[in-house]
């Protein structure tokens, strides 16, 4: 190998391209946000990277992601991505469905609202942030949901 750097030492501390592929890419709270499928560059510098999570492309740029970690991909936000397909509780533990689809305001990763259908061919309820109380495992709301009738 011919080395054109000033260390040895930049070299073998580096990681490889083909390495990453494949692992899971972590929120900053630990939850999975998918599998890294690919890794964008923009003359010749890291641009972002993306992430596949249940059959949806996500695309996380280079200012989401942690640059201190060597072993895996951490990224420096809780995206709203990682609530699709949670199950959600109101107040009174009554499960309303999953969440179907998310909004994001244009450019940025604050979430506007989400919908959550219970089955397939079931309307859409709408909720938004501020609804949320508690979003781990499932998401629990602030309040009782009553149905309208």
């Amino acid at each position: 190998m011919i080395l054109f750097a000033d260390k040895e030492k930049e070299v073998k501390e580096s990681k490889s391209f083909w390495t990453s592929l494949g692992k899971n890419v972590l929120s900053k709270s630990g939850e999975n946000s998918g599998r890294l499928i690919d890794i964008r560059f923009l003359s010749g510098n890291l641009a972002g990277i993306i992430v596949l999570k249940r059959f949806r492309r996500i695309y996380f740029s280079k200012e989401h992601l942690k640059p201190d970690s060597k072993d895996r991909l951490l990224l420096k936000i809780d995206p709203p991505s990682n609530l699709l397909g949670k199950r959600v509780y109101d107040k009174n533990a009554r499960l309303l469905g999953s969440v179907s689809s998310i909004q994001v305001s244009p450019g940025t990763w604050k979430l506007i609202r989400f919908w959550v259908k219970k089955f397939p061919f079931s309307p859409k309820i709408e909720f938004y942030p501020q609804d949320i109380e508690t979003s781990l495992k499932n998401i629990l709301l602030k309040k009782d949901y009553a149905k309208r009738r």
